[in-house]
């Protein structure tokens, strides 16, 4: 009884899709049917495919990553004695190097120091108002050096410990000692005037020489960009007269031809220049402050006890 009402309902439920079904033409089950045959088809391709793909091999994986559960760390490959040998921090019980200082020189170094007798002759200072940063021209059997500050002179246990504008003080195993541009005692002598009547001055005017201008103008360039390669046409040493300093002695340098063309003789001393008398050798140093802008150069020299007055043009325009 049961089976029979079973039966019944599910007749009755199959009724409805059964008369959709037959509502369907033949050519549209004709197309589900190829449908589903394609998609098969496009399944079974794909399957014959993946069969000649080659298997994709397994990412390797550095064996010293890998570390089974409570294994010991890796160990430190860097070589800790190679980098301590290197002491870049400076080696352990040594000090470093000072930086080289120049001497400090006290300002009363040398009051009243005597005149030293050793033989040695001062041919020029360069004075500076940094006492430590002054040089000496000193010459010694014949041989001409030049000399800073705390240097060791070449004669005994002597220093250069003081440089002033027209002397030097030197340290003679700790006894300061004076070396001067000129004789000591002679400077204190003096000399005695005369009076004989001044010889006429004789004027070299080399003002309209443009030639002597432009050499003139081109020695005062290298005066204070490279004082020591005048030397190559003129030569420069201190004169006295009677123990006492009159100016500058002059000679000519490698090239004479310039030298006589500026109007100089060798032996000429140039006891002045643009009315500033050169008997101290701090009077060189306005020299050398208002040559720098002076349109022309006024040289006083003393040739054989003549006077003679040379002038030049340091403008480059003329």
């Amino acid at each position: 009884m049961s089976d029979s009402l079973t039966a019944a309902k599910f007749s009755t439920i199959l009724q409805p899709a059964v008369a959709m079904l037959s509502r369907v033409s033949l050519d549209s089950w004709r197309k589900a049917v190829y449908a589903v045959l394609a998609v098969y088809i496009l399944f079974v391709l794909a399957q014959f495919v993946w069969l000649f793909l080659p298997e994709a091999e397994p990412l390797a994986v550095p064996s010293e990553v890998i570390s089974a559960p409570g294994s010991a760390a890796p160990t430190s490959t860097v070589d800790v004695q190679s980098i301590q040998s290197l002491n870049l921090f400076g080696k352990l019980g040594v000090e470093a190097p000072l930086p080289e200082t120049k001497p400090v020189v006290e300002d009363s170094v040398g009051e009243n120091a005597k005149p030293t007798r050793l033989n040695l002759q001062l041919m020029g200072v360069v004075y500076s108002s940094e006492v430590s940063q002054g040089l000496a021209i000193i010459v010694y059997q014949n041989k001409q050096d030049q000399y800073a500050v705390g240097d060791k002179l070449p004669v005994g246990r002597v220093k250069l410990a003081k440089v002033l504008t027209d002397h030097v003080i030197i340290d003679n195993s700790g006894n300061y000692e004076s070396l001067w541009l000129f004789d000591e005692k002679s400077k204190q002598a003096g000399i005695q005037s005369n009076n004989k009547p001044k010889a006429q001055t004789q004027v070299k005017d080399m003002r309209g020489n443009a030639n002597v201008g432009g050499m003139a103008q081109d020695y005062r360039e290298r005066l204070y960009k490279n004082p020591t390669s005048l030397a190559e046409v003129i030569r420069v040493s201190p004169a006295q007269k009677g123990g006492q300093m009159v100016g500058y002695r002059v000679s000519p340098g490698k090239d004479r031809e310039q030298f006589a063309e500026l109007g100089f003789r060798s032996g000429d001393i140039v006891t002045g220049i643009n009315g500033i008398t050169l008997d101290d050798p701090a009077q060189a140093l306005e020299v050398y402050k208002i040559m720098r802008s002076a349109q022309e150069a006024s040289f006083t020299v003393d040739r054989k006890g003549s006077p003679v007055e040379i002038v030049v043009s340091l403008n480059g325009d003329q």
